[in-house]
């Protein structure tokens, strides 16, 4: 018996479907990513190795500098090469502002209206101005400075296999610091409103396993070990050994399990298993059983990366660099991964290397991370609705699954970067 069919969910990036069901007094749940295969994978495969990250980074507008940073480390690793200490940090630097800005457009203009109760953005600006307002102020401002510091809004120019493309100078680094720190106020004052809003509904997580990368440095830098909420700790190259893609027959994108389980990726997952790394995240009380508490991290990573990144690009402005990627350089043998917190969680790229051209590529975004998750919890979700003792009502269980799946914000233009062909996966 079919209990809810949520279709095309919107105010998510790409197309989708929920379907819960209960079949012999059990409820299930199907996450059905009905996005077109995007081949990203396949179309890689032969080319030059640093014109991939450029390929990659049209995976996703919304994530393209995560992708970007994440296929050069996958080349770079393969190669055998080290950017150095500043181009990580400049990298880092540029990660953050994205963040900032991807969570502050899910946030604000997104998933808020969910809980305001209104249907969209211009009727969120009835109930909420000031808020619409400033968020859109803090919007432009991190925009100007991806472009200030990366080249380009989306799919960025100024990073390179090995180092930078162009030599930066002091003057745009410390231009592009200045800016976020007249936008830090105001994300604090967005934030703090968002916040009064952003009542959650109850829901407990049967499945709290998350993963995420460890930092080199503070709380959302890059890194070389995957860290697991059951203690693991592996090297991004041993990543197959723990996690296991699959290709669902009901959807166009591969889901993924760690050691057989659902897992979770995102600022949730970040937020638990890397406290340890934090300094000025201010995180109001919040239980992190909830799957709708991400928004709540996402809502105070805001904040932090803003400030972090002007600390970086501050920092990298008294020490600036010579480092430019020679594109000419020569190739080599080698296997290599890489992986960074995107905006909704754990990015690996795994590429293979002969000579200059990439001979094979896989890539495992969040959303295909998180979508066995969003199946464990709408099932959660829908158990709790039908345990209370009330006649089901259909309405309200199709309203809070899609509140659910706008919590994971998932990105399916990312979700589709291979072909499926008859249930199986080629790249």
């Amino acid at each position: 018996m079919r209990l809810a069919r949520v279709e095309e969910v919107d105010r998510v990036f790409g197309h989708l479907e929920l379907e819960v069901l209960k079949d012999d007094g059990e409820v299930k749940a199907f996450f059905k990513v009905t996005h077109g295969a995007r081949f990203i994978e396949l179309t890689v495969n032969g080319r030059l190795y640093w014109e991939v990250p450029y390929i990659a980074s049209r995976i996703c507008g919304a994530c393209s500098i995560a992708h970007y940073v994440a296929s050069i480390r996958a080349v770079e690793h393969a190669l055998g090469l080290d950017a150095g200490e500043w181009v990580e940090d400049f990298r880092d630097a540029v990660n953050m502002v994205q963040i900032a800005q991807n969570h502050l457009v899910h946030l604000a203009f997104l998933a808020l209206p969910d809980y305001v109760g209104v249907q969209g953005l211009s009727d969120l600006k009835s109930r909420a101005r000031r808020l619409v307002v400033n968020s859109m102020k803090l919007n432009t401002a991190c925009l100007k400075v991806i472009r200030l510091i990366a080249g380009r809004i989306v799919n960025p120019n100024m990073l390179g296999v090995g180092g930078l493309l162009r030599r930066p100078f002091k003057g745009p680094l410390l231009k592009a610091a200045d800016y976020l720190r007249e936008c830090e106020g105001l994300a604090r004052e967005v934030v703090d409103e968002a916040l009064t809003l952003l009542k959650v509904p109850e829901l407990k997580d049967l499945a709290n396993n998350c993963v995420a990368v460890k930092p080199r440095k503070i709380y959302l830098t890059t890194g070389d070990e995957i860290l697991t909420s059951a203690g693991l700790s592996f090297k991004p190259s041993n990543y197959r050994e723990h996690l296991e893609e699959v290709q669902p027959e009901y959807s166009n994108s591969k889901a993924v399990a760690l050691n057989g389980a659902p897992v979770h990726v995102g600022a949730r997952a970040r937020y638990e298993l890397l406290r340890n790394y934090l300094r000025d995240l201010n995180v109001p009380e919040v239980d992190l059983s909830n799957p709708f508490s991400n928004l709540i991290i996402k809502a105070a990573e805001i904040p932090y990366c803003i400030t972090a990144a002007r600390e970086i690009l501050e920092d990298l402005a008294r020490r600036t660099t010579d480092t430019i990627v020679d594109p000419l350089r020569d190739g080599g043998e080698g296997e290599g991964v890489g992986v960074v917190e995107a905006p909704r969680g754990l990015l690996i790229h795994h590429y293979i290397v002969s000579g200059k051209r990439i001979m094979n590529a896989n890539i495992i975004t969040p959303t295909e991370i998180n979508a066995r998750h969003i199946e464990v919890s709408a099932k959660a979700l829908t158990e709790s609705l039908i345990s209370n003792g009330q006649p089901l009502n259909a309405g309200e269980l199709q309203r809070k699954l899609t509140m659910l799946v706008r919590a994971y914000d998932p990105c399916l233009p990312c979700a589709v970067h291979v072909s499926v062909v008859r249930g199986r996966m080629h790249a």
